[in-house]
């Protein structure tokens, strides 16, 4: 059962509500997030690049994401598919999120990107972007789909317990 592909320190343990679903809570950051953090390997240099995506999920809960085929990030995956994606919603609005500095629920993925031409993929993006119709049928942009092999997430002030890949499934 794969966990976070980097190891936390210091196992981390639900702190707070004990009936606090983290994998519903997990599955919801990834669904409600409408743009998330790219984390890639430079090409070039091997540096980290960081970079922000559009992003959705198709019916089986796998997330997709739109790229320029000239951006770094692309150019980066076509040469190394290791990526993370780092998700986050704002719930300053949520009751338990009062007078609480780290409100935002924070999920990575870890795993392996490749370019989808599924055409339920692409009709799942469109329904979630229909304004990126125009790109996405243009020859210079790409839907991507993640593999994940890692995940780690911290629920504001409540953090998650371990969760691995399988929890992530829909019901």
């Amino acid at each position: 059962m794969a966990s976070s592909i980097t190891p936390r320190v210091v196992p981390a343990k639900p702190a707070g509500d004990e009936t606090f679903d983290s994998a519903a809570y997990a599955r919801r950051i990834i669904r409600d997030a409408r743009t998330a953090a790219l984390a890639t390997t430079d090409s070039e240099t091997g540096f980290p690049f960081l970079s922000s995506i559009t992003t959705s999920t198709n019916r089986k809960g796998k997330v997709l994401f739109l790229t320029s085929l000239v951006a770094s990030h692309s150019r980066n995956m076509r040469h190394d598919a290791r990526v993370a994606v780092m998700f986050q919603i704002d719930e300053s609005d949520e009751e338990w999120a009062a007078k609480r500095p780290m409100f935002q629920g924070r999920l990575t993925l870890s795993g392996k990107a490749h370019v989808t031409d599924d055409a339920t993929d692409i009709e799942d993006f469109l329904k979630a972007h229909k304004k990126l119709t125009i790109a996405v049928k243009q020859d210079g942009f790409a839907i991507w789909k993640l593999d994940p092999m890692g995940v780690d997430m911290m629920a504001g002030p409540r953090l998650a317990p371990e969760l691995s890949i399988e929890h992530l499934s829909s019901n």
